[in-house]
């Protein structure tokens, strides 16, 4: 939910901008000057934030006031080259605008970015098969047993094909064995998570079977699938 939360608002700024670039010719230096203070006022919440936030678990607890940073820069991009302002201003919020080839290059690289400052296309675990496949993370932002699960993938350059979602270990793995793999059929996996209780310590596996769902070349997706 996080992650498309992060895409609706990160669209409805670039929305914002290009409006702001059409309506915003009239508006005058010292309104936007206001709306720079405001956008000033989000990236003081930014450092406060990271300063009192828990590092130790950043994919845990997104940062949304980064986002709001971003996003707040990226709405006054629309209005830079429309009004009279100082080049240093002109400049720093023009920066703003870099987002756009890398929301078009890959929106969860982006939008792991707004959420974490990481720049990355994905915030969890991910484990080779087998040549260019992949066990990934299905959904970074839920980390409880109950709910983690992992998708198989191929990944062809900047993009992948997802052959299998759903992929339930029972829990967060640490390390997995490809015991077989044919290409087009299915995979078997097998998982390994440690495993504690209150007097040891030991290690859990799962194996799975994975069937492989060959999809057309028009199906082929970007990395949009948290």
């Amino acid at each position: 939910m996080v992650f498309y939360l992060s895409i609706v608002c990160y669209i409805a700024s670039v929305i914002i901008a290009l409006a702001l670039m059409i309506i915003g010719k009239k508006m005058t230096t010292a309104k936007f000057l206001v709306l720079c203070g405001l956008h000033g006022l989000t990236l003081l919440l930014f450092v406060l934030f990271s300063i009192l936030r828990n590092e130790t678990d950043p994919v845990s607890s997104p940062n949304f006031t980064f986002m709001l940073y971003i996003c707040s820069g990226v709405c006054l991009t629309g209005l830079v080259w429309r009004i009279s302002i100082p080049l240093l201003l002109r400049v720093y919020l023009s920066i703003f605008a870099l987002t756009f080839p890398l929301f078009i290059f890959s929106p969860s690289m982006l939008v792991n970015f707004l959420l974490t400052t990481h720049y990355t296309d994905t915030l969890g675990k991910t484990f080779q098969v087998n040549g260019a496949h992949f066990l990934e993370q299905q959904n970074s932002w839920s980390h409880a047993s109950v709910t983690l699960k992992y998708k198989l993938i191929v990944k062809k350059g900047i993009f992948h094909q997802t052959l299998a979602r759903d992929l339930d270990f029972n829990g967060p793995l640490d390390s997995i064995h490809t015991l077989s793999f044919e290409v087009g059929k299915k995979a078997q996996i097998r998982g390994y998570r440690h495993q504690e209780t209150f007097v040891s310590t030991g290690i859990d596996s799962i194996e799975l079977t994975v069937p492989m769902i060959n999809r057309k070349v028009n199906q082929l997706e970007r990395k949009l699938t948290p």
